[in-house]
């Protein structure tokens, strides 16, 4: 069975639960870009996104999904 994209976006969406950003940059390809509108610039390739993850999962009590 093939993974659509709704199945990858459901399972980046699950993991801000668990706060997981290896696993989540592991979704995106290696020159994958995230682009979080409206808060600033998109961020480029895997370690940009774990960085940028790392940081809100650092700074962010609380993360509604």
């Amino acid at each position: 069975m093939s993974t659509t994209n709704e199945d990858i976006i459901r399972r980046l969406l699950s993991l801000w639960a668990t706060r997981e950003p290896d696993a989540m940059v592991a979704l995106f390809a290696e020159d994958g870009v995230y682009d979080n509108v409206p808060n600033r610039q998109p961020m480029e390739g895997r370690e940009a996104i774990r960085q940028w993850l790392g940081f809100c999962f650092e700074h962010l009590t609380r993360i509604d999904v």
